[in-house]
């Protein structure tokens, strides 16, 4: 499909800027600040077309389980141990969480609200 190919390339370029060019501002940067756009909307179309019924399934609600309790453990030591790693640790459990939240609304619709 093109559109991958030209979000992809894009967003390449985009990173490559802001690792080389952290202050650039202009026209070309506004334009690949929009591809972004263009990833969030490819992200939406994966997401509905793609079947997510192996999210109610068992196994899948066990990791989720897994997940939240890990969570918890990671909470109590992030109060005692100052460390950077943290946010990043926030954002992996971030994306779990909202991955399995988006599963579920596909699934059951607005009866899940």
């Amino acid at each position: 499909n093109f559109l991958d190919i030209a979000v992809l390339a894009f967003s390449l370029v985009d990173l490559w800027m802001r690792i080389c060019c952290p202050g650039a501002t202009g026209t070309i940067v506004a334009l690949f600040k929009l591809s972004r756009v263009c990833r969030v909307f490819r992200l939406v179309r994966v997401i509905l077309e793609a079947d997510l019924e192996w999210t109610a399934e068992e196994s899948f609600q066990s990791f989720i389980g897994i997940v939240i309790g890990i969570n918890a453990l990671l909470m109590g030591l992030e109060t005692d141990i100052d460390w950077v790693g943290w946010f990043y640790i926030e954002h992996v459990m971030l994306s779990i969480y909202f991955f399995e939240w988006i599963g579920s609304l596909k699934r059951l619709g607005l009866s899940f609200l």
